[in-house]
């Protein structure tokens, strides 16, 4: 009687940790802000959020879901673990440490549902800005103060968690070379570059 009451506990705690799905996966998408003829492209670190399974949450569908889904879940942040050295515009919390436990612990993904196609299908939108914060934020982002410049002076960040989702601001250049540093992995800031 007592050992079928534990295992009960146990499933259901595990259905509990299943159903958070919190994601340790980290993207950076490419954002233009302008003001006039100018303008920069930003690249915006932000913490991808897990898979959404029901909202509001209903935990005993979400951890069926999750159980269901669990072996997808394990191959897709295998895979996203394998290739984040690879891709500059992915990353994981924590490194190693973090790739394994998103892999082998519940509760936990790599799957960010916002990547890949989310952000190329929705980018986020173009800022405009009048010439005096333009300026400010520029140079905010180079002395370093990138996040809370975008906090003061553009505010909001239109995807899931907002502005509070965001990690860093990088810098990645000014029209027309962005576009061209942009498309070439090998001249982007590396996570480790982060500001």
């Amino acid at each position: 009687m007592i050992r079928s009451a534990v295992q009960t506990a146990l499933l259901a705690a595990s259905g509990v940790l299943l159903a958070s799905c919190y994601s340790l996966s980290e993207l950076r998408v490419h954002a233009t802000v302008r003001s006039g003829p100018d303008s920069v492209v930003l690249g915006i670190w932000i913490r991808a959020p897990g898979p959404v399974l029901s909202d509001p949450p209903i935990w005993p569908f979400d951890a069926a879901v999750a159980i269901l889904f669990y072996p997808l879940d394990v191959a897709v942040s295998t895979w996203v673990a394998v290739s984040a050295p690879f891709d500059p515009d992915l990353d994981v919390s924590f490194g190693p440490i973090g790739a394994l436990s998103g892999i082998v612990l519940p509760g936990v993904t790599l799957m960010p549902y916002v990547y890949p196609a989310y952000h190329v299908m929705f980018p986020p939108p173009d800022v405009q800005l009048d010439a005096a914060s333009f300026r400010s934020l520029v140079a905010r982002i180079e002395a370093g103060d990138g996040l809370r410049a975008y906090r003061d002076i553009v505010g909001s960040f239109p995807w899931d968690g907002g502005s509070e989702a965001m990690l860093a601001i990088e810098l990645i250049g000014s029209h027309p070379q962005a576009a061209q540093q942009g498309a070439t992995a090998g001249e982007r800031l590396q996570p480790g570059d982060r500001r």
